[in-house]
Formats: C-alpha cells, sequence, structure tokens
C-alpha cells in the first residue's frame, strides 16, 4: 500500500532527488514548495520554510508551487503564485493554525490552487515547520490534457474515481475503475486506430479491426486488435496497443494488490499516451 507522502503522477512537476552532502543519514527535509506540491491529503511533515522577524512579528515567505496547469492556452508544467507572498504570525513559539493557501497560474491567471493546511512551530528551528495537509483543490490528479478527456467521455468520471482510488491507496479499486475505462472506450480507440490505418493497411487488416471493434468479449477482441495493426504505426518499433492491454490483463485471473497497483499504474499511463497519439485522427478533438 502506498504511504501518505505518495501521490501517483501527481500534477507536480518532477524535480532532480535532493541530496545532502553532509550527512548521508539523516533525511532531507522537504522545501514547503515540495510539500504542497506533492504530499498527500492528511500527509504532515517537518518542511524547511522561508521566515523573517522583523520588529516584533515573523513573516513567512510563501514559495511558487510548479504544477500541470489543465487550461487551454497553457496545458504545460507551470509556475502558480500565491495570493499573498507574505503570511503573519504570532509569536511563533507556541503557535498552531489552520490556514489556506490560494495559488493562480503564472502563465494564464486562470487556473487555481487551494490548499488548506495545518502549521506548528516550534523554538527548534526559525526555518522549519510541522505542516499537515488537509485538503485540496481541485485534487492532485495530474495533467489531464484535453486529449485524453475527449478520448474518455463520459468515462471521464470512472477516471477521476481510479485516479482518487490511487491517491488513497485502494490498488484494488483503481485498477477496477481504469479497467472499465478501458472497456467503455474500446469501441471508440478501435475506430481511430481504423481512420489511422486506413491507408496504410491491407484489406484484411481493416476487416479485422473493424471485427474487433464489434466483438463483444474484450480479451478477444483485443487479440485481434493486437494482430492487425499495421506497421507503418507502431511508435519505435512497438505496437501502439501493446502496452493497455498488456495492463489490462485477463478477465478471469485474479491479481495480487501488489499487481493490481502496478496495473492501474500501467494503464493509466497507457490511455494518456493513446490519447495522444490518436488525437491526430480528424474530428477527435
Amino acid at each position: 500500500m502506498r504511504g501518505p507522502y505518495h501521490a501517483s503522477m501527481s500534477d507536480a512537476v518532477p524535480a532532480e532527488p535532493m541530496t545532502n552532502p553532509t550527512s548521508t543519514d539523516r533525511p532531507v527535509t522537504p522545501s514547503l514548495s515540495e510539500f504542497l506540491e506533492s504530499a498527500a491529503v492528511l500527509a504532515n511533515a517537518t518542511v524547511s520554510v522561508a521566515c523573517e522577524y522583523i520588529g516584533a512579528r515573523y513573516d513567512l515567505l510563501l514559495p511558487d508551487v510548479h504544477l500541470f496547469c489543465n487550461a487551454a492556452q497553457c496545458g504545460r508544467p507551470e509556475a502558480f503564485a500565491p495570493e499573498a507572498e507574505r503570511w503573519t504570525l504570532p509569536d511563533r513559539s507556541t503557535w498552531t493554525e489552520l490556514k489556506f493557501l490560494r495559488y493562480s497560474c503564472r502563465g494564464c491567471g486562470k487556473s487555481t490552487k487551494l490548499y488548506a493546511v495545518r502549521i506548528r512551530f516550534s523554538n527548534e528551528s526559525l526555518h522549519e515547520a510541522a505542516f499537515t495537509k488537509i485538503g485540496e483543490e481541485p485534487p492532485n490528479i495530474g495533467p489531464t490534457p484535453k486529449a485524453l478527456r475527449d478520448l474518455l467521455g463520459e468515462a471521464w468520471v470512472l477516471y477521476l474515481k481510479g485516479v482518487r482510488s490511487q491517491l488513497a491507496g485502494l490498488e484494488l479499486g483503481a485498477f477496477v475503475y481504469f479497467r472499465r475505462v478501458v472497456e467503455r472506450i474500446w469501441p471508440v480507440l478501435i475506430e481511430r486506430f481504423v481512420q489511422l490505418s486506413q491507408y496504410d493497411a491491407s484489406l484484411d487488416q481493416l476487416a479485422a479491426l473493424k471485427d474487433a471493434k464489434d466483438t463483444r468479449q474484450i480479451n478477444r477482441s483485443m487479440e485481434v486488435a493486437l494482430e492487425s495493426i499495421p506497421a507503418s504505426i507502431f511508435i519505435d518499433g512497438h505496437n501502439p496497443l501493446d502496452g493497455l492491454t498488456d495492463a489490462y490483463g485477463n478477465q478471469t485471473k485474479e491479481y495480487t494488490s501488489a499487481e493490481c497497483s502496478q496495473r492501474a499504474d500501467r494503464l493509466r499511463s497507457a490511455l494518456n499516451q493513446l490519447a495522444d497519439i490518436t488525437s491526430k485522427v480528424p474530428g477527435a478533438g
């Protein structure tokens, strides 16, 4: 099961691993921006903060966070700026408070992010504080490109349930939801491959793809489709459907919790890749 600090395919921009040149025993303290970007809801951690003492008050300096902006004009990782760059604190020695942190995309100014956190200071360090992420809105579900939403259509709701199951550590639930997504969109996906293949596939291959689209038993349909994709639309020598069909597995087989977790991750990744590949079909977007 995933730990409380795990968020698979989160909307945080991947960062280089942190290293501590002076010690290999003490874990590196995450920065506040790293905690906000990557921590799961209800995660808590001691984080490094920037804090200034001015006269009789303390100011906590809020950093930018780097997230994937799903707005149409962005659709890429962007910096999100805090609504207020300084957060004035009372006497920090015994202070605990719940706080909302509001952010907006610096690129488009339209996408927003809201964090609810609890902060607790101590006298041990001016540059560290204990944070708990109480909640965030929108949920940290990762990049959601327009091509993916267009492919999924009404199955988008099931996809979101799968992502939230992953974030909650419910591996079996996530695998079941992503499987249901595949089953809902399979005919649409095959139709897109029919259109992509129409100039390169043989008549037999096109006929087989159309038969696969109409085959009700999905494992059999997947077998037929895999054998009928023309090599001209392979990606780096690999059949573009291979990752999805392999991760989907056999309907009649039971999988362990660890296998469900791995297959859910692979299904989610494959859906994103196929959405991008088939978005080139006229009328797909």
